[in-house]
């Protein structure tokens, strides 16, 4: 759904850290050796399991505990184009530890040559090493049923994967506010007509754009969807023009690659196959100073069922091919043209016509008469909108009919 609420309707390169270490030994004669580790390391990289495409796409077995943040700051991947700028862990070793893993031996001072008693050499005691418990793995997305979606509570962010297809996670938000804050710029730069397709908005620019279409953090989005490619084409946008990313896109980031949504190459971020959706819609829910913001859980469900026929259109194919030619065989051209004009005043991209036909399905087949759609403002009369509903669910067959073939039908 994408709209605000007035709707009518790395990976970081541990930069080589140089655990440079030297030790003279002093025996008469002098010499000196030094090894500085770490160069030409190859960079560390998130291992996520291929999926299976019948099971739900989770890391439960396999994966490497986390590393213990010890400091932070920001760093960026050496590549062409410039990387996100995230914050992410740099670990670092007491200087005995840098030693041994340098490889380099610690020995005492030879005595005198001449015979003499040779000099006591001061026991040094070792750096203690400080035990950090490792971050704990995030719990696994619970596996749920629609039904049990619909009427899930969550008091923060919490994933589900559906029982019935495990390419669709759907992110429970505690508000259409906090929503705001992971998916707002996703959908600014994938959906919106105003705003440009080919660079992503900063958060000051993102600012003045709110202002200038007359939306609130708060009124941005209502519910999303957005497919693995989408996500990839987001991020590997903000490396190639240096744009940061938010410490909520983090989050969501993060999640990604937890759950197998995308993987990391040695040129930037690609989808899993097959490709996954994440759906969100927030919990029932108020926002101060915000009366349209109210969602209660009617509008919850509403919002939902709405977002689950957009999942539908990516991960089934047979579906997404029906709608296509339901939209150019079944639907008159002044049909399409009312609907497009009808999506064009909600705030979506006429230019992408994938994205049209997908927000038809959605609201005229998926979304019921309510403050989030209008059939009356989408150009219908009542009984046009009813049979169009009826040709849909009609000519859409429960069980694919064999293809015909009749004999001597070739081509002349």
């Amino acid at each position: 759904m994408n709209r605000g609420v007035d709707m009518p309707g790395g990976w970081n390169r541990y930069a080589g850290y140089l655990l440079g270490a030297s030790f003279v030994v002093l025996s008469g004669i002098a010499g000196a050796g030094s090894l500085a580790a770490g160069e030409g390391e190859a960079p560390p990289s998130i291992q996520i399991e291929r999926p299976d495409r019948y099971a739900p796409v989770v890391n439960r077995t396999g994966k490497e505990a986390r590393q213990p943040v010890l400091k932070t700051r920001s760093v960026a991947v050496k590549s062409e184009p410039a990387p996100i700028e995230v914050s992410s862990p740099i670990l670092e070793s007491p200087p005995d530890q840098a030693r041994t893993a340098a490889g380099i031996k610690t020995e005492a001072k030879a005595g005198p040559a001449n015979g003499a008693e040779p000099a006591k050499t001061a026991e040094v005691a070792p750096e203690p090493v400080v035990s950090v418990a490792p971050v704990p793995e995030p719990a696994p997305p619970r596996i749920l049923s629609r039904e049990e979606v619909f009427q899930a509570k969550a008091a923060d962010r919490a994933f589900y994967r559906l029982d019935d297809d495990a390419r669709v996670l759907v992110l429970d938000m505690p508000n259409v506010e906090d929503q705001s804050r992971v998916f707002g710029r996703l959908v600014i730069f994938i959906e919106r007509a105003s705003a440009p397709r080919h660079r992503i908005l900063s958060v000051p620019e993102v600012k003045k754009w709110r202002i200038a279409n007359k939306e609130t953090l708060a009124t941005l989005t209502i519910g999303n969807n957005i497919r693995a490619n989408d996500f990839a084409l987001f991020f590997n946008t903000a490396r190639f023009q240096n744009e940061p990313i938010t410490e909520d896109e983090k989050w969501l980031l993060d999640r990604l690659f937890e759950f197998g949504v995308l993987r990391e190459v040695a040129s930037g971020l690609v989808s899993v196959e097959p490709e996954q959706i994440v759906i969100s819609a927030p919990q029932v829910s108020t926002v101060d100073g915000c009366p349209a913001c109210v969602i209660t859980q009617s509008r919850r469900e509403l919002i939902l069922r709405h977002e689950l026929a957009h999942a539908r259109f990516v991960t089934d194919q047979v579906y997404r091919n029906y709608v296509w030619w339901f939209w150019h065989n079944v639907m008159t051209a002044s049909q399409r043209s009312s609907v497009s004009k009808y999506l064009q005043v909600l705030g979506y991209d006429l230019n992408a016509p994938d994205l049209l036909v997908n927000e038809m399905q959605a609201f005229l087949i998926h979304t019921p008469e309510s403050e989030y759609f209008s059939s009356r403002a989408a150009g219908f009369t009542q009984s046009q909108f009813t049979g169009l509903h009826a040709a849909f669910r009609e000519k859409y067959p429960s069980e694919a009919k064999p293809l015909r073939a009749p004999s001597g039908y070739r081509l002349q």
